[in-house]
């Protein structure tokens, strides 16, 4: 549906270590999303994995990842009618690291970032950004005990409350 006349948000779908662009669009069901919701989601393919501040260890990463993906957002924005208030990224595992990375470094271009499964390293974002991170204890490549201290650092980034709330609770489910 998209005409080039009417501004669009841009979503970053990006991938996992070892992982490549069909991965990607197969896991994480984006274009079918995005069609039905009238955003241009695009897939950009890391060398292996991510630098998202480090390098995993047997993983090879660029020496300027955030370079590589924000300038990717700045030619899609040359060649599509983007909405520059709307561009989001998101991902999993280490891709997810590189999100919030990208929160953490380009707040000023990204208005969002999410992952699943990835946290991030300290860091001091020019404004408050808004993060969604998801983490489940069955998680075995990522362990679970990463996911509180990561969401507290962005509640401390962001300048929210120091005690987190629980929203869901149902059996062994919890929302906090």
């Amino acid at each position: 549906g998209y005409t080039g006349t009417t501004r669009v948000p841009l979503v970053m779908t990006i991938h996992g270590a070892h992982n490549t662009i069909a991965l990607v669009k197969g896991w994480s069901q984006m274009n079918p999303v995005a069609d039905a919701n009238g955003f241009i989601v695009v897939y950009p393919q890391g060398l292996d994995c991510w630098n998202s501040g480090g390098i995993l260890p047997g993983c090879t990463a660029a020496d300027d990842d955030v370079g590589f993906l924000t300038t990717g957002v700045a030619d899609i924005e040359s060649h599509a009618c983007i909405d520059p208030k709307r561009v989001y990224a998101t991902a999993i595992s280490n891709g997810a690291m590189m999100p919030q990375h990208l929160g953490c470094r380009e707040a000023d271009v990204f208005a969002a970032v999410g992952g699943v499964a990835g946290p991030t390293g300290s860091c001091s974002p020019s404004r408050p950004i808004s993060v969604v991170y998801v983490h489940g204890t069955e998680e075995r490549t990522v362990g679970y005990s990463s996911a509180e201290p990561n969401a507290r650092g962005w509640a401390t980034r962001n300048g929210c409350g120091a005690t987190p709330a629980e929203t869901y609770n149902v059996g062994s489910t919890r929302c906090v």
